[in-house]
Parts: C-alpha cells; sequence; structure tokens
C-alpha cells in the first residue's frame, strides 16, 4: 500500500468568499482546502479536539512551504459542527 488512491475536491466559489473573512487571498484558502483535504487521504481526523490540533499544526506546517502563514481561525467550537468554512 505505497499508493494514495482518492480524490480532493475544492470549491474556489467558498475560498473566495472565506478567504475575505480571514484577511487573505483566495488562492491561500483554496490551497489550504486542498491541504486539509489530503490530510483527511493519509489519514488525519479532526473529529476531537486533540486530533484538530494536530492536523491544524500539520496544516500550517505545509502552508508555510508555500510561503503562507495561517490566519487567525474561526473559534474551534464554531468549527466542530461542521458547517463550512476554513477547514
Amino acid at each position: 500500500a505505497d499508493h494514495l488512491d482518492g480524490e480532493v475536491i475544492v470549491s474556489a466559489d467558498t475560498a473566495e468568499s472565506t478567504a475575505a473573512d480571514y484577511d487573505w487571498p483566495p488562492a491561500a484558502e483554496l490551497l489550504l482546502y486542498v491541504i486539509h483535504g489530503t490530510l483527511h487521504l493519509v489519514g488525519f481526523d479532526d473529529k476531537s479536539p486533540e486530533k484538530r490540533v494536530v492536523m491544524r499544526a500539520k496544516e500550517a506546517e505545509y502552508l508555510d512551504l508555500f510561503g503562507w502563514t495561517v490566519p487567525a481561525m474561526a473559534d474551534e467550537e464554531d468549527e466542530a459542527d461542521d458547517t463550512g468554512g476554513s477547514p
């Protein structure tokens, strides 16, 4: 099992509207979605607060490779309801 099989589908429209809430470029928001989805594909989970912290750190690590710093995220409690917005 040395290969990865899956898809990551992201919305440029959602990234554009959400990016304004965090005062950063839509391209960075879209990249965050791709990173977030890819982390799920390789086994990361963000359903518990502890796992969410680990996943957020990985997102920040990979965004940094592209020269982006994660903006202040929405309150984690709000994100836990999985209603959308930044991962």
